[in-house]
């Protein structure tokens, strides 16, 4: 009966809340409300919305008021504020009690607002929750939800522990209880999924975050019911992934600089790895981008990001990442391939996709520290997009068009505008590497010529593209590439079933 009590004055409270939202703190009364559950339905309202919240029962010209505050707050120091409104009131910083005069409520309400406004910054209400672990998706299982509960028993002195699934998915959310005030759900990342409950929250707040990454926190339980026992994840806290910007390796150095350096040498070539096996190869494809990620970062060891097009992976990479992504980096394949100690640094180097070409494959085995690993994370989505990037790369006849043309309308040019005419317009330019096979076919065609770093259109009959050497190189490592890629994406499809 007492519970029932507690879930109808929650109710009622919530329908009157909703007037002071944009305030500091919250002062909330109403008529029949029992003495002695208004302090429980506070610390309710605290733990939902992070505000100071006094609960008032009023019973005719008269009300008893129980309060409860957070951190940033002092509890008392604002009734004492506000005394001139209150017939008595006692308590401490977190929790008091005041008796009040109907009459005198809203001059209450206001008092306390205003001084909880003036004591209270915004970064003060908004709600922490600490966490213990960062881990995927994968590992919330009941093998580690038996191993968390023989760390107990929970209670004051020994939290139960918190743990983090970063950039994951809410899904298929449903009510649960008497009125649905808890929320029944699935927290989705990458190919795995889990149960999870949200208790004292309706199904209908989480309804709206469905479709966008979220930090969630949750504590991972062993739930046994009618004879199953299962693991189960209650929802501490969500919210939404914070962005930012990942560092990309690689691309250090004028582009002018390095756009002569392929012009001269052909090509981007393999660089020397050192001794094989360098790295540990840790199979994790299928567990999600970012629960490997965030499980490898919470260990404070640097992570390097392996990428088939780092420029275009780095806005979704910070989108997911940017929150918790302290000693995290990007780097193409292409460029680690031709650069192996580009890694050196890094503990950990995470396939996102796989290498778009073979002979880019020996970059796994990049130098890294003693103990360093590579982890292959990609799925079938990321095959797809290397082969995008094998085809951007090596597939020449559109974006040469694209680049004759430019050069014509110009004739001559060098520096910033033989860049502008080459790498094309858009949010993703073509990188140097292409931009001088393009230059190469042209000359190697009687197109153009390229000295000194001035670039010059020819006057010449219609040819045929097969007569250029890195034309026909470059339609060969595309069929090699889209070969390789093929083996991985049945590879992929394999583990699946």
């Amino acid at each position: 009966e007492r519970r029932d009590t507690e879930t109808r004055i929650l109710f009622a409270a919530e329908a009157v809340r909703g007037a002071q939202d944009a305030q500091a703190a919250y002062v909330l009364a109403g008529e029949g409300w029992h003495p002695g559950v208004i302090g429980i339905v506070a610390s309710r309202m605290v733990e939902r919305h992070h505000r100071p919240c006094v609960m008032v029962a009023l019973d005719g010209e008269s009300g008893r008021g129980s309060g409860r505050s957070i951190p940033a707050y002092d509890l008392h120091a604002g009734l004492d504020a506000c005394s001139d409104h209150l017939v008595r009131f006692g308590g401490h910083r977190a929790a008091a009690g005041f008796d009040v005069k109907a009459e005198d409520l809203d001059a209450f309400r206001s008092a306390f607002a205003a001084h909880a406004a003036g004591a209270l910054t915004p970064e003060d209400l908004i709600p922490e929750q600490p966490v213990d672990a960062l881990v995927p998706c994968t590992e919330v299982g009941l093998p580690l939800a038996e191993e968390l509960r023989r760390l107990g028993p929970f209670g004051h002195g020994n939290r139960s522990p918190v743990l983090l699934l970063p950039a994951a998915r809410v899904e298929d959310v449903r009510g649960m209880g008497e009125e649905n005030q808890h929320a029944r759900l699935t927290v989705a990342s990458g190919g795995a999924r889990a149960r999870a409950v949200a208790f004292r929250t309706t199904p209908g707040s989480l309804k709206k975050l469905a479709g966008a990454p979220h930090d969630i926190a949750v504590r991972l339980e062993v739930n046994e019911w009618n004879g199953t026992v299962e693991p189960r994840l209650d929802i501490r806290a969500v919210c939404p992934t914070r962005s930012g910007e990942a560092v990309v390796l690689g691309e250090e150095g004028p582009w002018t600089e390095r756009f002569e350096r392929v012009f001269e040498t052909g090509d981007v070539t393999a660089g020397d790895v050192g001794a094989q096996g360098a790295r540990a190869v840790s199979e994790r494809r299928g567990e999600g981008f970012a629960g490997v990620c965030g499980d490898l970062l919470s260990s404070g060891e640097m992570v390097l990001v392996a990428c088939a097009d780092a420029h275009r992976r780095r806005d979704a990479v910070g989108e997911l990442l940017g929150g918790i992504a302290a000693g995290l980096a990007l780097v193409a394949w292409e460029d680690l391939a031709a650069r192996p100690q580009l890694a050196a640094r890094y503990m950990h180097l995470v396939a996102l996709d796989p290498p778009p070409e073979p002979w880019m494959g020996r970059a796994e085995q990049a130098p890294g520290p003693e103990g360093a690993a590579v982890h292959r994370a990609w799925g079938p989505v990321e095959v797809d997009f290397a082969a995008r990037v094998a085809h951007a790369g090596l597939d020449l006849r559109a974006p040469l068009m694209e680049a004759y043309r430019s050069l014509r309308a110009v004739e001559t040019c060098g520096g910033d505008a033989l860049r502008a005419a080459l790498a094309g317009v858009g949010p993703h330019p073509r990188s140097p590497a292409l931009c001088a096979r393009l230059l190469r076919v042209l000359c190697e065609l009687g197109l153009a010529i390229h000295e000194n770093g001035v670039a010059r259109v020819l006057e010449a009959p219609r040819t045929e593209l097969d007569r250029s050497v890195t034309y026909r190189e470059c339609a060969a490592r595309l069929r090699a590439a889209l070969a390789h890629l093929d083996r991985l994406e049945a590879e992929v499809g394999s583990r699946a079933a």
